[in-house]
């Protein structure tokens, strides 16, 4: 079976060690795998043998994600800790925003990445996946979301 795991974040936690064990396993176990990042977490994933991955770019900066929606190629970028209230309220309606602009931009090259891996289960971990796949195109792929 072609299995396709999504897991988009700002850091390491549950949802992505879960994310990290399933593919292994299912890898392990002689499943086709394949693995959908943001930037700021692809490291995490980088020891895992025999699975496909595919990074969105950098999520949780907003200057890398206004550069991405205007460029064609997501540029990784440092991470952004505003210093107050204010600024925390602005970067999280920002991110946000920017965010699900850059989903838009994102979908085609998402969809060939799952085509090209031949998937036929699509299973997204946390809110932000969730969003990602719910603007995919159905292309008779099974959809599982965990939250």
């Amino acid at each position: 079976m072609n299995i396709c795991l999504v897991v988009l974040s700002d850091g390491w936690g549950g949802a992505e060690a879960v994310t990290y064990e399933l593919a292994r396993h299912l890898s392990d176990k002689g499943e086709n795998v394949s693995l959908i990042v943001n930037q700021e977490i692809v490291k995490h994933y980088a020891d895992l043998n025999r699975v496909n991955m595919f990074s969105v770019g950098s999520l949780w900066n907003p200057t890398a994600l206004g550069k991405s929606i205007i460029n064609s190629r997501p540029t990784p970028g440092a991470p952004y800790r505003p210093g107050n209230r204010i600024s925390s309220f602005l970067y999280a309606y920002s991110r946000e925003l920017l965010a699900r602009i850059y989903y838009g931009r994102v979908r085609t090259r998402v969809m060939q990445f799952l085509g090209d891996n031949k998937v036929e289960v699509l299973h997204a971990h946390l809110q932000d996946s969730i969003f990602l796949i719910s603007r995919l195109d159905n292309a008779g792929i099974a959809r599982v979301a965990t939250l």
